[in-house]
């Protein structure tokens, strides 16, 4: 019996199709069995969880004829990815050894911690999307399949706030006569935040200039780029705004004030060098005292922050000043990530929600009164597991070239014996989140033992293997413990490779940490900006009292 026709006896059910990223997913094969047919309906078959980045561009080209006329044509370009893709294990009985009747079949599989969440988005006549599906492939090319919509794991955690160092800007008017400078910084109470929840940012402004601030707003923006066959879109939008009071502090100075602060600046020479320390705490009180406090919400139909192959999701706040002068507006930037999070109703641990079985369509000649149900195999990770692949293109959906092949129905890898730098640097570039490995691997103790003597340029690399900035705390927070004499020169190190944004977390994470911070407090501060050491130097000097 070939699979054109076989496949009309075989159907897929699961439990749920709406799952969290890290419970089980729990489903059926179910298999009709007409008399007289030969019993190799399964033979040779895979059952396959696969998760996949999908993209589409649109893109034109134009052409001249020979009137000369220029005609503009339209074309797609496919190219899609493999996100994982892993073999569930059927029951070890022959099930592809049948007789005649009705079977259900039970499978089980655990899904990894780390998965993304699914996703679609279209624009511009393309679409990009993270997309998961359990996939019954047939010995030869026929299939089934059932679609599933994953939640990535919420998250568990403080918040990870930021201080946003102060940003002056020159104002001018006529584009050539200067009227003074504005300066803006900001406290953002969590850049780690879930869809429904508030970020809640408190504003400092101080208005040195002859000009006004006719408005300050904060708006959040949501850029989406996504590639395929050597073409590329990209969406920004806005997915939140607000408006800023304007306060004194914001208001234009009169002339008297001018000479005054132009005075006062040759005197403490803050012309040359810039913004005091003064003026910073000045500054870091305004923006922590609450006065100036606005609430952005994040949608609930906002996209995860995402760093994949094909496709990459970014957000970022902007609060921006309005002036009528005749330069650049200013304006200060803060990536945010939005993260799945717990509710009442979706606690973090749990699974989503049971719900009736789905089932695509019952095989022809299911007779649901008489069916034998053959021993589940429990949910685990057994069976052959890839992350990530190459990508395939093309001009088609259905027709894409890659070279990559499916995972084959195979034993569980062998586990290496090595253990060494070059080994882990592997090991976490074979995964969905590094976080994620390093606490598996953490209790293995030779893999301890090659964690723990790691040097500092060997945790950088370790760094350098995280794709988003905001998870490289995580992995800090992870390491810095497991670390022998954890010193100013792995903190100094660290800093000079991570985003300016994260710094002063950078810091704070690691501070209870150094184990030679009183002797080598200097090498620290040295390399840290002056309003990385306002904004610290509170966390340095409780780290000393321990």
């Amino acid at each position: 019996m070939g699979n054109a026709s076989s496949s009309k006896y075989v159907t897929l059910q699961a439990q749920s199709t709406s799952l969290y990223a890290g419970s089980t997913l729990s489903g059926s094969i179910l298999v009709s069995i007409p008399e007289n047919t030969t019993n190799d309906l399964l033979a040779g078959a895979s059952l396959l969880f696969i998760g996949k980045e999908d993209t589409k561009v649109e893109y034109t080209t134009t052409s001249t004829d020979s009137n000369g006329n220029t005609h503009t044509h339209r074309h797609h370009a496919y190219s899609k990815r493999d996100v994982v893709r892993a073999v569930i294990p059927l029951t070890s009985a022959g099930s592809s050894n049948l007789h005649a009747g009705s079977y259900e079949i039970p499978f089980q599989y655990k899904l990894p911690d780390d998965l993304p969440g699914s996703f679609y988005y279209s624009y511009h006549g393309g679409h990009c999307s993270v997309r998961y599906k359990i996939k019954l492939q047939f010995r030869d090319n026929g299939s089934k399949e059932l679609a599933f919509n994953i939640q990535s794991k919420p998250y568990v955690g403080p918040p990870l706030p930021h201080l946003v160092q102060p940003v002056t800007s020159p104002v001018s008017v006529c584009c050539c006569i200067p009227t003074g400078s504005i300066t803006v910084a900001a406290n953002v109470s969590n850049t780690r935040i879930g869809p429904g929840r508030q970020v809640v940012v408190d504003l400092g402004a101080k208005n040195e200039s002859s000009s006004r601030v006719e408005i300050m707003t904060a708006a959040i923006h949501e850029r989406i780029h996504w590639k395929a066959g050597g073409h590329s879109d990209t969406s920004d939008k806005k997915i939140a705004s607000v408006v800023f009071r304007v306060t004194e502090e914001m208001r234009a100075k009169n002339k008297e004030s001018m000479r005054e602060i132009k005075e006062q600046k040759k005197r403490s020479g803050t012309t040359a060098r810039g913004p005091s320390d003064d003026v910073y705490r000045d500054i870091l009180n305004a923006v922590r005292d609450g006065a100036n406090q606005v609430h952005l919400q994040i949608p609930i139909d906002a996209k995860m922050s995402y760093a994949g192959s094909l496709v990459t999701v970014n957000h970022r706040l902007c609060i921006k000043a309005k002036t009528p002068s005749c330069v650049t507006d200013p304006e200060i930037f803060v990536p945010l990530q939005i993260v799945s999070s717990a509710s009442e109703s979706h606690p973090a641990a749990a699974a989503a929600p049971a719900s009736i079985p789905v089932v695509s369509a019952y095989p022809e000649g299911w007779n649901s009164s008489n069916v034998t149900t053959i021993p589940v195999v429990q949910a685990s990770y057994i069976g052959a597991v890839s992350y990530g692949g190459n990508e395939k293109t093309g001009e088609q959906d259905d027709v894409l070239k890659s070279t990559t092949t499916a995972v084959p129905s195979a034993p569980p890898m062998p586990v290496s014996n090595e253990y060494n730098l070059p080994k882990l640097l592997d090991e976490l570039g074979s995964c969905l989140s590094v976080k994620i490995k390093l606490e598996e691997l953490l209790v293995d103790p030779q893999w301890k033992s090659v964690i723990s003597a790691m040097k500092p340029y060997e945790f950088d690399s370790v760094l350098q293997k995280v794709s988003l900035d905001f998870d490289k705390i995580d992995v800090v927070n992870v390491l810095c413990p497991h670390i022998h004499n954890f010193t100013c020169v792995y903190a100094v190190a660290i800093l000079r490779s991570v985003p300016n944004f994260l710094r002063i977390q950078f810091v704070q994470a690691m501070l209870p940490h150094i184990v030679d911070l009183s002797t080598n407090k200097a090498m620290l501060l040295a390399e840290l900006s002056d309003w990385e050491k306002v904004c610290t130097e509170r966390d340095v000097d409780n780290a000393l009292a321990k």
